[in-house]
């Protein structure tokens, strides 16, 4: 943004005159996610829309439990049920200054009373997913306004009220109706972890989700809202764990320019190829495994060896062909699993073999520091790795780890292309034993990539994945045909990521929940 300043009392008014006496001041809208940098704010993250104002409370909340490896709570704390009562008085308190906003009414006045009452019926409607019951109404709007001592104060307490009740707080009370509204329910928040919108509920009162088809029609509505994409987002960033990356700092002597701005840079490097396949309407699961074209920007772009402008914003660039696949060698994946100054093929090896192909690692029985690479500087990191695990006891791991990281060791610890380490030629050769007992060998990222990419393990697990991020259940809960059903339908889709969150979606919401019969542990976590 270009704005021109001048003093008071000038007399500045004809804009050549305001050129030719003031000159520019340029203004920069920055934000710092969280674990990185300070940045200008990227361009598809700014909307031209007029939008209306949010509430986001400023409460905070305890972390919620991720040893499924996803968030999820699995219990009531008093400090988390302390962080949901402050912050439903913050809700309550904002929505009484602003009365005027959702009801038209300033200064309630006896008269105002039905429209007051309206409204509050209104919330609680919204907030418990379904028509209010006479007592329902009874208890939590007409009572209120009987017993306050004046309107602000009734509004203030139904809404206080709605929001501590479990009506609003738990998805699924026992001796609700399992009917259309609890439907809608279950496939808004597995879609948008939201309440059903208004065409839901729609759908709901007039009986139109009794039937799946009615249910799959719906979901595929859903699934093209930006609140599902942006939950699928949030999933993919869950699954590829960079989450868990709490600083992504390089040895500023062998990496001087991998600095903060190049963290930061990386990170939307990634999501905007995340969001390039989720907006396509094939969603290819394979496309993130096998694309060989990565977004970089002028920043970026000599660090990675391409000829691009210092300001260029990012785009799409063909990086070293015939190498890169997908995210198994996005720069901030490979830089995300790797130490400060070298490769690590263990933690690129751990993530290859946790998050994508699902497969349980024990802990190690031994906490062993990696010895650095300054005591042992005639070796490559291949060498230094086996030798570090050749002892029976870390082999049972290891011997799993080890061959699924060494194909990604073509590149350095900033994801760099390169041919040699201690003059030395590479040796990205790997190997893995599939569950059927099949031996697969690999020579670098691309042949580990397309193995990958047609794994029936791979599909299983992302799948199961997806299945307890979306729904917070295990899928075996919803019984042992739900898994090798859904892989199904996710084949004959093409691994189409969007129809498979749809169809899990309707899984949930149709399906009558059992109690789990198997570990409430997805695989792999």
């Amino acid at each position: 943004l270009q704005l021109y300043f001048t003093k008071a009392g000038q007399g500045v008014k004809k804009p050549e005159q305001l050129r030719a006496r003031v000159a520019p001041a340029a203004i920069s809208l920055s934000w710092k996610p969280p674990g990185l940098a300070e940045e200008i704010i990227p361009s598809q993250r700014l909307s031209s829309r007029e939008l209306r104002e949010t509430l986001i409370v400023a409460t905070p909340f305890p972390p919620d439990d991720r040893s499924t490896g996803f968030e999820r709570g699995t219990s009531v704390s008093p400090e988390w049920d302390q962080a949901e009562t402050s912050a439903a008085v913050e809700a309550a308190s904002y929505v009484r200054e602003r009365l005027g906003d959702y009801c038209g009414v300033v200064e309630p006045e006896k008269q105002h009373e039905p429209a007051l009452r309206e409204f509050c019926g209104r919330f609680a409607e919204r907030a418990f997913r379904r028509p209010l019951t006479p007592e329902v109404r009874t208890l939590y709007v007409d009572r209120q306004f009987e017993r306050a001592p004046d309107l602000k104060t009734a509004v203030e307490r139904v809404v206080l009220l709605t929001l501590k009740s479990p009506r609003f707080l738990y998805p699924n009370l026992p001796g609700e109706p399992t009917d259309g509204y609890a439907t809608a329910s279950r496939l808004s928040f597995a879609l948008w972890d939201s309440l059903p919108d208004d065409a839901l509920l729609a759908a709901a009162s007039s009986g139109r989700l009794d039937a799946r088809d009615q249910v799959a029609a719906q979901a595929e509505r859903m699934v093209a809202d930006p609140r599902c994409q942006g939950k699928l987002r949030e999933f993919l960033l869950e699954w590829l764990r960079v989450d868990q990356v709490k600083a992504l700092r390089k040895d500023e002597e062998k990496f001087p320019q991998f600095g903060g701005e190049t963290t930061a840079d990386l990170r939307t490097s990634l999501e905007l190829f995340l969001e390039d396949v989720l907006s396509d309407e094939h969603a290819d699961l394979r496309r993130l495994l096998l694309a060989d074209e990565v977004y970089l920007n002028g920043r970026l772009a000599p660090i990675y060896g391409v000829d691009l402008p210092s300001d260029s914003p990012f785009r799409k660039v063909s990086l070293d062909p015939g190498e890169r696949a997908g995210l198994l060698t996005h720069p901030y994946m490979l830089a995300a699993f790797a130490d400060a100054t070298h490769s690590s093929p263990i933690r690129r090896g751990v993530f290859v073999a946790r998050s994508l192909l699902g497969r349980t690692l024990r802990p190690p029985p031994d906490a062993v520091a990696p010895a650095p690479a300054s005591q042992q500087p005639e070796l490559t990191t291949r060498e230094r790795t086996l030798r570090q695990t050749s002892a029976q006891a870390c082999q049972s791991c290891h011997g799993l780890i080890n061959p699924l990281g060494f194909p990604l060791e073509r590149f350095d610890a900033a994801g760099r292309l390169r041919a040699t380490e201690n003059q030395q030629p590479v040796n990205a050769t790997g190997a893995y034993r599939a569950r059927s007992g099949e031996l697969l060998k690999f020579d670098g990222a691309r042949s580990l990539a397309q193995f990958l990419a047609s794994s029936d393990e791979v599909q299983d697990a992302f799948v199961e994945k997806l299945f307890y991020f979306s729904v917070k259940h295990p899928i075996r809960a919803f019984g042992l045909e739900a898994l090798p059903t859904l892989r199904r339908k996710f084949v004959r889709s093409n691994f189409n990521i969007r129809r498979l969150m749809a169809d899990i979606a309707v899984l949930a919401a149709t399906h009558k929940l059992e109690p789990p019969r198997l570990s409430a542990k997805p695989r792999g976590d």
